[in-house]
């Protein structure tokens, strides 16, 4: 009775740990594959929202440069033509 009570114990103990060690992998498997989607959502996030501020800037510099050529444009048009326009009133 003995060897097949400890038989018997041998194998409950080896079903129990058998049992933990799965739980314990399965675990860590999820934690594992949480943490790599979570971390793949950061990088994504981070990637968009780069690429979006990226993007505001660009169009703001393209925008302000705009502005500037066609302001300094207008500047330089201006006097010309004020000059045409006081010239023409001064011959006539």
């Amino acid at each position: 009775m003995r060897r097949v009570n400890a038989g018997a114990e041998f194998f409950v103990r080896r079903v129990i740990a058998g049992a933990e060690f799965f739980v314990r992998r399965v675990i860590a498997g999820a934690e594992f594959f949480v943490r790599r989607v979570t971390a793949g959502a950061e990088f994504f996030v981070r990637r968009v929202t780069a690429g979006a501020e990226f993007f505001v800037r660009r169009v703001t510099a393209g925008a302000e440069f705009f502005v500037r050529r066609v302001t300094a444009g207008a500047e330089v048009f201006c006097p010309k033509n004020q000059v045409g326009i006081n010239s023409q009133l001064f011959i006539l």
